[in-house]
């Protein structure tokens, strides 16, 4: 067999020349068109991540509620029941909707104003107690390059602002997290209530520049209401781009009825 190939090779070195160079150059296609089809179908996929789109959909009967921000609304938190997939259509709506209004009375400006404009620590204040400590916790690696699932320990120093309660006692009013890594940076911002649990907990991403003065500020916030049962990402895709310290006209704090629903104001008094 060898012999033959051989002979076949010296007898006819262009059709053994002009074969080697077809089967060649077919390998070189393939892997040629696979690899751009792969390139194509990441970059697609690497784009699509990138597109983010707000859409809100109304239908007929809706209802717009107004309250002030800080009102509590305990019957509305008393009459929600969890959706059931039994009984008639008509029920599990209307449970369905009552979720829906619990949840969107749990929504404050507030919530989100604590979280972008934080509250100065009072050191000066005699009412407040400051405690430092150091904290290790294993987390994702969110570093450029690093390896998916990778996990790594990272360190922090915690601020906890207490308030005292008489003899020897003190309750948790807020606990900073700095992360140690290249500085000290703002990383975690937890609040708590009159019996010691977590109402709020505010995560700050990595700094990104700002602007055109490249205003250093977290590129992602995420603001998790535990007690209130929903968590809200707050990511900006062009940080560049984005407008730092300009004015604004006092219309758009305005809340505008643009779609003309009905609307429920849940602090007007049951008659």
């Amino acid at each position: 067999m060898d012999n033959l190939v051989t002979s076949n090779i010296r007898q006819r070195p262009v059709r053994a020349m002009v074969s080697a160079l077809g089967v060649a150059l077919g390998v070189c296609l393939v892997m040629l068109f696979t690899g751009l089809a792969r390139g194509m179908s990441n970059d697609l996929q690497r784009r699509s991540s990138n597109l983010r789109a707000e859409i809100i959909f109304t239908r007929q009967g809706s209802t717009e509620l107004t309250s002030t921000n800080n009102a509590v609304y305990p019957k509305l938190d008393g009459e929600v029941a969890k959706p059931r997939c039994d009984g008639d259509g008509k029920k599990q709506m209307a449970a369905m909707q009552r979720a829906t209004v619990n949840t969107l009375s749990s929504l404050r400006p507030q919530h989100f104003t604590d979280a972008l404009m934080v509250r100065p620590v009072a050191s000066d204040n005699s009412n407040f107690i400051y405690s430092q400590s150091e904290h290790f916790q294993e987390e994702p690696d969110t570093r450029t390059g690093a390896k998916s699932g990778a996990r790594v320990v990272r360190g922090y120093y915690l601020l906890s602002e207490l308030e005292p309660q008489g003899a020897n006692r003190a309750r948790v009013l807020r606990r900073f997290w700095f992360d140690r890594v290249g500085g000290m940076r703002l990383a975690r911002i937890q609040s708590y209530d009159e019996r010691g649990s977590l109402t709020t907990d505010v995560v700050y991403g990595e700094s990104k520049s700002f602007g055109e003065g490249g205003e250093k500020l977290p590129g992602t916030i995420e603001l998790t209401r535990p007690h209130d049962s929903y968590s809200i990402r707050i990511s900006f895709q062009e940080p560049a781009a984005a407008k730092v310290n300009q004015p604004s006209d006092s219309d758009i704090f305005v809340l505008k009825n643009a779609s003309n629903l009905p609307e429920v104001n849940l602090d007007a008094p049951k008659k």
